[in-house]
């Protein structure tokens, strides 16, 4: 993604993610041992597969808590699900201002039109610096 935006900026960068992002969380997964899944999750997704399961949205909710509180977020979190699966979570918060290019208040817009066409429910805008994006979910299964 960052060297499409900076071959592009951010059109370019929606290029990749549209048509990439998801594609390279698949081949992630087939590289990955039978029973362990990675995925993100966002309460403010702009890719319906990015919509968060109820227990995940429960993390994702502690951790906005948390964040509005103005505690540190801790790196990672261990869920056990049940005996026989875990789920790791790791907060992903916004810290570089070029990820408001798309996520923020867009202001460009060509780019808003460019993203309302691709995500017609998109909700992952808006956001602000150190806000909570959501989380990357590697679920473990034995």
């Amino acid at each position: 993604m960052k060297k499409n935006m900076k071959a592009g900026g951010p059109m370019k960068a929606l290029d990749f993610c549209s048509q990439e992002a998801y594609t390279l969380t698949q081949k992630v997964n087939k590289k990955l041992p039978k029973g362990v899944n990675v995925k993100r999750i966002s309460m403010k997704y702009r890719n319906p597969a990015n919509k968060p399961e109820a227990d995940e949205a429960v993390v994702l909710e502690a951790l906005k808590q948390l964040k509005s509180a103005n505690v540190i977020l801790p790196k990672q979190i261990v869920q056990k699900v049940d005996g026989n699966t875990y789920k790791y979570y790791k907060p992903l918060v916004i810290h570089k201002k070029v990820c408001l290019k798309c996520h923020g208040d867009i202001t460009d817009v060509e780019l808003r039109r460019a993203i309302e066409a691709r995500y017609p429910i998109d909700k992952a805008i808006h956001y602000k610096m150190s806000d909570l994006r959501g989380a990357i979910v590697v679920t473990i299964k034995k």
